[in-house]
């Protein structure tokens, strides 16, 4: 998209332009005076971002409520292609989903899936 400005404008804006839910960037560019282009964001979300907390003989695996639709998965290897649903049940708590998992001398990898 392009818009018509006045003489001589810089300035970059973030909003959700085309209001598919994610973040745009409208670009007022000097050298191309007279014009806002909108760079529409294409890119498919990463997901919410995992917080993870050891304490007591356990680990506190969180992310931002709401997320809906995903999955907590874990591992015991990266390099293999076997992710499981955790057993232990989420848990909302100040505003994030949290799931407490007893650690254990076996390495673990996490990660959230929508399925």
């Amino acid at each position: 998209y392009t818009y018509i400005t006045g003489e001589r404008p810089s300035s970059v804006a973030v909003g959700d332009f085309d209001r598919d839910g994610r973040p745009d960037l409208a670009v007022a560019n000097e050298a191309f005076s007279g014009t806002v282009w909108v760079l529409v964001n294409t890119c498919v979300s990463a997901g919410p971002n995992l917080n993870l907390v050891s304490s007591n003989g356990t680990v506190s695996v969180s992310w931002p409520f709401p997320s809906t639709g995903f999955i907590l998965e874990s591992t015991m290897s990266l390099s293999l292609t076997n992710w499981q649903s955790v057993v232990e049940a989420p848990m909302t708590n100040n505003g994030r989903v949290e799931v407490s998992v007893p650690l254990s001398q076996i390495e673990r990898y996490f990660r959230l899936r929508k399925p």
